[in-house]
């Protein structure tokens, strides 16, 4: 490889990596779970915080979000933006 393309890459590898950081913890995470594992929905429908389950699992911008139950998921699903953090 010459030297121009291993640049190329080495660029491409530094902004791939400087990404996948930029998502890292970008909704609370813990243990790989965003906020916390609470359900975002559960806030808005109930008034208050619910766990979620990993049996209810929406992976959104890279995080894994858990809900409390299927319907709070599907609404989670069908407008994220409404409910993430």
């Amino acid at each position: 490889m010459h030297a121009f393309g291993l640049t190329k890459l080495i660029a491409f590898g530094s902004f791939a990596l400087s990404a996948s950081l930029a998502l890292a913890g970008a909704f609370y995470e813990k243990d790989g779970v965003a906020i916390k594992g609470f359900d975002p929905v559960a806030y808005f429908k109930d008034g208050h915080a619910t766990k979620g389950t990993a049996e209810h699992t929406v992976v959104y911008k890279g995080s894994t979000f858990h809900f409390a139950s299927a319907a709070n998921r599907e609404a989670f699903a069908a407008n994220p933006g409404k409910y993430a953090p």
